[in-house]
């Protein structure tokens, strides 16, 4: 018995010094110890400033660019954080000649290998929309805009480049020739000689800028004349989306009548085509009254 409690005396004695062990020592010492914080890896991003040229760009440029001056004004046309607008001020005199220049680089280089510039990592590829096509959007919108307020021949290009750009495959660029081959007066005489898909695209181009329907029909009649029955059937059928009149529609008619004796299902074709445009429109005129 007293063995019993010779242990639990001595049990209960120790108690008291372990709270205070615990308490005061090993809290201090471990629980509050700082824990040490990671080291974090900083990554840095380059982002190109806006209006920059990228590596791309500037091998283009050093393609298409004879003159450091050229270089200036490319790098300034490809700046796209500034309007056509604000650019112009900037430009020193005789820009325009470099603008030519440029543009018939840039088309050459375009023509042989795209500048050089390859698909991206999905294989990607449009054409259309290569850093030579919008440099030349740019300094085409340029001359134009600088011949808006100035009304000078000096900004309008040689109709040989313009028709070059009517058949690229950026409507932007073709619309933009189209504007600058009217300015010329030498519209007509390029649709007169052109044939098939690229009569269309002009015309639909022409049509949706501000033109007249007298102007319109004009333009229709001429890339009629002389055409060939494929063209021809291609334009009547893209007819009720462009501008005329009824009296513009009966010169359009006049324009196809020659046809009437030659391959028999042309001519029903262009028929029908006609018929259909009459009923749309409302017209009294329809192509068995001007073609007899």
């Amino acid at each position: 018995m007293k063995g019993f409690w010779r242990k639990v005396l001595l049990t209960m004695g120790f108690a008291p010094l372990l709270f205070l062990f615990n308490e005061y020592y090993l809290k201090k010492n471990f629980s509050d110890a700082p824990v040490k914080a990671k080291k974090t890896k900083e990554i840095v991003i380059k982002v190109e400033a806006p209006g920059g040229p990228t590596a791309e760009l500037k091998i283009l440029n050093s393609k298409v660019s004879r003159k450091s001056t050229e270089v200036v004004l490319l790098e300034k046309a490809q700046d796209f954080s500034k309007s056509i607008k604000e650019l112009l001020p900037e430009l020193k005199e005789k820009w325009q000649d470099e603008a030519k220049g440029l543009l018939e680089n840039l088309e050459n280089c375009q023509e042989k290998d795209f500048c050089g510039m390859e698909p991206d990592e999905d294989g990607y590829f449009d054409e259309s929309q290569t850093h030579a096509r919008k440099s030349q959007l740019r300094l085409i919108k340029l001359l134009n805009k600088a011949y808006e307020e100035k009304e000078e021949s000096k900004f309008l290009l040689p109709t040989s480049v313009l028709e070059s750009f009517i058949q690229s495959e950026n409507n932007e660029l073709a619309g933009e020739a189209v504007l600058q081959l009217h300015r010329k007066g030498t519209l007509k005489e390029v649709l007169s000689n052109m044939k098939g898909k690229a009569v269309i695209r002009s015309l639909e181009l022409i049509n949706n800028g501000s033109i007249s329907d007298d102007e319109m029909q004009s333009l229709i009649e001429e890339s009629l004349s002389g055409a060939d029955p494929y063209t021809t059937i291609l334009v009547f059928e893209k007819l009720k989306g462009l501008k005329f009149n009824e009296s513009g529609f009966q010169g359009i008619l006049k324009a196809v009548c020659h046809l009437k004796t030659g391959m028999k299902h042309n001519w029903r074709a262009i028929n029908a085509l006609s018929d259909e445009i009459t009923a749309d429109r409302k017209f009294k005129t329809n192509i068995k009254s001007v073609c007899q």
